[in-house]
């Protein structure tokens, strides 16, 4: 619970300095640059190459690429059912397909399930959400960013992106059986360790919220599919198509239904995919995902 009242209290803690006259109108764009240039490169230098593949990850895995790959499809037919610019169709295509799992699904899986509930969600988290988030996540925003999209306007930015290039290292080091010395484990915990209060701080920065808020329809469609139409999708998927309904396929659907990831929406807000919508689906997608996890459990558990 307290890292719940954390997350909400670093989201208010940056809506609290925009307010301030002092600190410069674009604080958030310079702070967004530092977590794309050094601290996601950080945190996936640090997880990636020790991580330990097993066939056991498939479920939760699997689970949020359909997420994913569920949003892509949603926002393609809204987009031709319904005038968005493309900017803030790529933002709500990004932002609505990948959830928070670690900030929000760990410590309720957790308070919920005890560690085996905490170890699925890591490997969804690891495994799933954050790998999505630094390829096809990318992927997707180059594509939505690029003014004429050809396969050198998409590649090109995204095998410069510093998270790509950090990923890219990452994966050969796993591929090389290589471990952190435990000196240089220390130091990126530490410096890590800084970055989920600084990411969610930079996101409370950019919102400029109020009730008329939610009157924007893209907002609300963002939020519908993201915190309503994906935990139905993985039901379906579990329940009717797979007949599965354990503990694995419970974590999986709730997961589904976890406010947008900030990380992803920092990397959609560096390339300009209308940085105040993004910003709006994490700092009012995961207040209103919290209640409703609980909700899911219980309509489960029936």
């Amino acid at each position: 619970m307290i890292k719940l009242l954390t997350i909400l209290g670093c989201i208010g803690l940056g809506m609290v300095l925009k307010k301030v006259k002092q600190l410069p109108k674009d604080l958030y764009l310079k702070l967004n640059r530092v977590l794309i240039r050094f601290f996601i490169p950080i945190l996936i230098l640090l997880h990636i190459p020790e991580t330990v593949f097993t066939k056991a990850y498939i479920w939760p895995v699997l689970s949020a690429w359909l997420v994913f790959f569920g949003s892509v499809l949603f926002f393609f037919i809204i987009g031709k059912w319904k005038a968005i610019d493309r900017s803030s169709l790529g933002g709500l295509t990004v932002t609505a397909g990948i959830g928070s799992i670690s900030f929000v699904g760990f410590p309720i899986f957790e308070m919920l399930f005890g560690s085996e509930g905490l170890k699925i969600g890591i490997i969804m988290s690891t495994l799933g959400t954050f790998v999505i988030c630094i390829t096809a996540g990318i992927l997707v925003s180059s594509w939505f960013a690029a003014k004429q999209p050809n396969l050198k306007s998409i590649l090109i930015p995204m095998l410069k992106f510093p998270p790509f290039v950090a990923f890219a290292i990452a994966l050969v080091l796993h591929l090389s059986s290589y471990e952190h010395p435990e000196w240089l484990r220390y130091v990126l915990v530490t410096v890590n360790s800084i970055f989920p209060f600084l990411a969610l701080i930079t996101i409370g920065l950019a919102i400029n919220f109020s009730f008329k808020e939610l009157r924007d329809q893209n907002l609300l469609l963002g939020l519908s599919y993201k915190l309503l139409v994906a935990p139905i999708l993985i039901f379906i998927f579990f329940y009717v198509l797979i007949g599965k309904m354990d503990l694995t396929s419970k974590i999986c659907i709730m997961a589904a239904g976890i406010g947008s990831m900030n990380t992803i929406a920092i990397i959609a807000m560096e390339l300009d995919l209308n940085p105040t919508l993004c910003s709006k689906m994490v700092g009012i997608g995961i207040p209103i995902s919290i209640p409703l996890l609980f909700v899911i459990n219980f309509l489960l558990s029936i």
